[in-house]
């Protein structure tokens, strides 16, 4: 399905977490829960003689060693670093969808006493507890890997915050092309969201406010032609234009598609629709629906104006008619 979560998912941005928390239920959320429990990793890194940081704790990053060490110094410096905020509730869990980047494992001689994984500098997972755990001191936990020439978390952090600079952007523009008489009823939290959601307000503050079915083509052509840029793997948000698009009649869209003075950001947005997993999901025939002209007067525009590789390549598999 054609949406980012998250990078985006988010995660795009920054954490990329996928939360699911129980705070308020004093059992345990399933079997072999175990709470998270601050003393048995200081206990675990008191007891270490080594520890060894690879770049993931499974699969053949297990194997890439970043630093290893048996001096004190070094393993208690780890333990002041990796200081979390204690859970709202002992029972309250989550857990990031990566597996996480470095692995830092503590070993006394052969034994294994505790795997602990960073997550995008702000949470950790330890093999003691169940539930990932946010860093106190964010700042702290970077520097300890800093200072023994690993720069790769402090430059994951740098990457996701210019990530989520950049979605900010994106965003911008989104709203500011989307149709004046749906910000009021726009749902702001719900910009990074790929679940399915309510549209009737926004169908109902478009057809009192743009009546005429074809000026409201026009508006939403526009706005889903000011996307990210991609057609695929784009931010959640963005498939509301292609759900308010496709309650028109088809006949509405491919007449409105035809015009010859369409702007650049309504071309577009009518070339992605036509072309897209949406469209094809409702009309399972696709883009073979249109005339043989439109197709090509679609792909024409695209060829003109668009700057994406992917876009075209979609555009040429979608509507061309031979």
């Amino acid at each position: 399905m054609p949406v980012k979560t998250a990078a985006v998912l988010l995660g795009l941005f920054l954490v990329a977490l996928c939360p699911h928390t129980f705070a308020n239920e004093p059992e345990l959320p399933f079997p072999n829960f175990r709470p998270v429990n601050m003393e048995r990793l200081r206990d675990a890194v008191r007891r270490a003689n080594r520890l060894v940081v690879t770049k993931s704790p499974r699969g053949r990053g297990a194997n890439v060693v970043f630093f290893t060490s048996g001096k004190r110094e070094d393993i208690e410096a780890f333990a002041e670093a990796v200081q979390i905020v204690p859970p709202k509730h002992p029972n309250s869990w989550f857990h990031c969808m990566c597996d996480g980047t470095p692995a830092v494992r503590f070993y006394l001689g052969n034994q294994e006493l505790a795997l602990v994984t960073s997550h995008h500098g702000r949470s950790v997972r330890t093999s003691l507890w169940t539930s990932d755990s946010i860093l106190l001191d964010s700042e702290k936990w970077l520097k300890w890997f800093d200072d023994r020439g690993m720069p790769g978390p402090r430059r994951e952090v740098a990457e996701g915050a210019e990530e989520s600079r950049q979605s900010a952007i994106e965003y911008a523009r989104w709203l500011s092309a989307m149709p004046p008489c749906l910000r009021p009823v726009w749902i702001d939290d719900e910009r990074r969201q790929g679940e399915q959601r309510d549209n009737g307000p926004l169908r109902k503050a478009l057809a009192e406010a743009v009546p005429d079915p074809r000026e409201r083509a026009l508006a939403l052509f526009a706005w889903y032609g000011s996307g990210d840029g991609a057609w695929s793997g784009y931010s959640g948000y963005e498939t509301v234009a292609a759900d308010l698009l496709l309650d028109l009649p088809l006949a509405t869209l491919m007449e409105v598609a035809g015009r010859d003075d369409l702007s650049e950001a309504q071309s577009e947005g009518a070339a992605r629709l036509f072309a897209g997993w949406e469209f094809s999901r409702r009309y399972p025939e696709g883009a073979s629906l249109l005339p043989v002209t439109l197709r090509l007067k679609l792909l024409s525009r695209c060829l003109v104006s668009s700057y994406n590789f992917d876009n075209l390549n979609r555009a040429r598999l979608a509507l061309w008619p031979w």
